[in-house]
Protein backbone atom coordinates (compact mmCIF):
# COMPACT_ATOMS: atom_id res chain seq x y z
CA UNK A 1 0.00 0.00 0.00
CA UNK A 2 0.97 3.39 -0.86
CA UNK A 3 0.68 6.62 1.54
CA UNK A 4 1.38 10.43 0.00
CA UNK A 5 2.16 12.10 3.15
CA UNK A 6 3.43 15.29 1.60
CA UNK A 7 3.82 17.24 -1.60
CA UNK A 8 6.34 19.48 -2.16
CA UNK A 9 7.29 21.73 -5.32
CA UNK A 10 9.58 24.72 -6.12
CA UNK A 11 9.79 26.85 -9.55
CA UNK A 12 12.36 29.53 -10.05
CA UNK A 13 11.23 32.98 -9.86
CA UNK A 14 12.21 33.87 -13.76
CA UNK A 15 9.00 33.82 -15.49
CA UNK A 16 8.15 33.54 -18.88
CA UNK A 17 4.64 34.27 -20.26
CA UNK A 18 3.53 35.24 -23.89
CA UNK A 19 4.49 38.26 -24.29
CA UNK A 20 8.34 37.44 -23.29
CA UNK A 21 7.79 35.15 -26.22
CA UNK A 22 6.47 37.43 -28.35
CA UNK A 23 9.35 39.66 -27.97
CA UNK A 24 11.69 37.52 -28.83
CA UNK A 25 10.52 37.50 -32.61
CA UNK A 26 10.10 33.58 -33.21
CA UNK A 27 6.92 33.82 -35.44
CA UNK A 28 4.44 33.48 -32.54
CA UNK A 29 2.09 35.54 -30.06
CA UNK A 30 -0.20 35.35 -27.44
CA UNK A 31 -3.39 34.52 -29.46
CA UNK A 32 -1.36 31.75 -31.27
CA UNK A 33 0.03 30.06 -28.01
CA UNK A 34 -3.07 30.40 -25.71
CA UNK A 35 -5.30 28.91 -28.30
CA UNK A 36 -3.21 25.41 -28.83
CA UNK A 37 -2.00 25.10 -25.05
CA UNK A 38 -3.73 27.05 -23.19
CA UNK A 39 -0.36 27.97 -21.63
CA UNK A 40 0.11 31.59 -20.30
CA UNK A 41 3.18 32.24 -18.28
CA UNK A 42 5.69 28.82 -17.28
CA UNK A 43 8.93 29.08 -14.84
CA UNK A 44 12.27 28.99 -15.95
CA UNK A 45 15.59 28.29 -14.21
CA UNK A 46 17.50 30.18 -16.98
CA UNK A 47 17.96 33.65 -16.57
CA UNK A 48 15.90 35.73 -19.47
CA UNK A 49 18.92 37.15 -21.04
CA UNK A 50 20.46 34.50 -21.86
CA UNK A 51 16.98 33.46 -22.89
CA UNK A 52 16.81 36.91 -25.02
CA UNK A 53 20.73 36.48 -26.11
CA UNK A 54 20.42 33.01 -27.58
CA UNK A 55 16.80 31.72 -27.76
CA UNK A 56 17.75 28.32 -25.97
CA UNK A 57 19.33 27.27 -29.24
CA UNK A 58 21.76 24.80 -27.44
CA UNK A 59 19.80 23.85 -24.28
CA UNK A 60 23.39 21.83 -23.29
CA UNK A 61 25.07 24.91 -23.37
CA UNK A 62 22.61 26.87 -21.00
CA UNK A 63 23.89 25.25 -17.73
CA UNK A 64 26.05 27.53 -17.04
CA UNK A 65 23.43 30.24 -17.18
CA UNK A 66 20.72 28.20 -14.57
CA UNK A 67 19.57 29.86 -11.10
CA UNK A 68 19.87 26.54 -9.73
CA UNK A 69 21.07 23.31 -10.00
CA UNK A 70 18.69 20.47 -10.26
CA UNK A 71 19.63 18.64 -6.98
CA UNK A 72 18.80 22.62 -5.43
CA UNK A 73 15.76 22.84 -6.86
CA UNK A 74 14.26 18.78 -5.39
CA UNK A 75 15.94 19.62 -2.18
CA UNK A 76 13.81 22.64 -1.73
CA UNK A 77 10.56 20.89 -2.95
CA UNK A 78 11.98 17.91 -0.39
CA UNK A 79 11.71 20.25 2.19
CA UNK A 80 8.50 21.58 1.03
CA UNK A 81 7.07 18.34 1.58
CA UNK A 82 8.45 17.25 4.56
CA UNK A 83 7.26 19.99 6.40
CA UNK A 84 3.55 19.42 4.69
CA UNK A 85 4.05 15.46 5.95
CA UNK A 86 5.41 16.14 9.59
CA UNK A 87 8.18 14.22 8.90
CA UNK A 88 12.04 14.06 9.23
CA UNK A 89 14.37 13.43 5.89
CA UNK A 90 15.15 10.13 8.13
CA UNK A 91 11.42 9.27 8.13
CA UNK A 92 11.76 9.04 4.01
CA UNK A 93 10.57 5.70 2.44
CA UNK A 94 10.49 6.79 -1.26
CA UNK A 95 10.82 10.12 -3.54
CA UNK A 96 9.03 10.31 -6.53
CA UNK A 97 10.19 13.33 -8.47
CA UNK A 98 9.59 14.75 -12.49
CA UNK A 99 11.56 17.59 -13.77
CA UNK A 100 12.75 18.81 -16.95
CA UNK A 101 16.14 20.19 -17.46
CA UNK A 102 19.28 20.90 -19.61
CA UNK A 103 21.77 19.12 -17.03
CA UNK A 104 20.17 15.98 -18.08
CA UNK A 105 18.69 14.84 -21.26
CA UNK A 106 16.38 11.73 -21.95
CA UNK A 107 18.63 9.91 -23.48
CA UNK A 108 21.54 10.57 -21.07
CA UNK A 109 23.30 10.67 -24.16
CA UNK A 110 21.44 13.69 -26.21
CA UNK A 111 23.85 16.61 -26.46
CA UNK A 112 26.16 14.18 -27.96
CA UNK A 113 24.17 13.33 -31.22
CA UNK A 114 24.74 15.28 -34.28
Amino acid sequence: MLYVHGIGLFHPSNVIDNDFLTQLDIGTDDEWITSRTGIKTRYTNLSLDYIRRTLNADPCNAVGDMEYTSAQTSAMATKKALLQAGISKDQIGSIVAGTSSPEFNIPTMACTVA
